[in-house]
């Protein structure tokens, strides 16, 4: 991802994860990107850029598939619903206790230590510095 500082306007490319979320006035939704294979797997792989635009006030997440994938004891997946039901109760928390409601939630849900990868990235967009 490249975000202009000055302006929120983003560059964003999914190299084979979850799409980022969006947090914005109390909603959330997986920005539309289209998935690329994974970075670095085949060489002169195209990556497609998608434009995204953040505004005063945002919070975009970015989550391993090892999130969405956790498995309860029975072996239902944790799946894109309950993250996001995580992710809208993180909208008061600050970027650090955000992250640590995401992993624990999870692991929570799985009951037992994660069996992949759980990086979650949390921005949050408070406007350019000049603005």
């Amino acid at each position: 991802m490249r975000v202009d500082l000055a302006t929120g306007s983003a560059e964003v490319v999914i190299a084979w994860h979850p799409p980022p979320y969006l947090l914005r006035n109390g909603t959330i939704t997986a920005l539309d990107v289209p998935p690329n294979v994974p970075l670095g797997m085949f060489e002169g792989s195209q990556y497609v850029e998608c434009p995204a635009q953040f505004r005063p006030g945002d919070r975009l997440v970015l989550v391993s598939d090892g999130l969405v994938e956790a498995t309860d004891p029975v072996g239902e997946e944790y799946g894109e619903k309950r993250l996001q039901g995580a992710l809208l109760a993180t909208a008061a928390l600050s970027t650090a206790e955000a992250v640590r409601h995401i992993i624990r939630t999870t692991r929570d849900y799985q009951h037992d230590e994660l069996r992949d990868d759980a990086t979650v990235l949390c921005l949050d967009w408070r406007g350019s510095a000049g603005g």
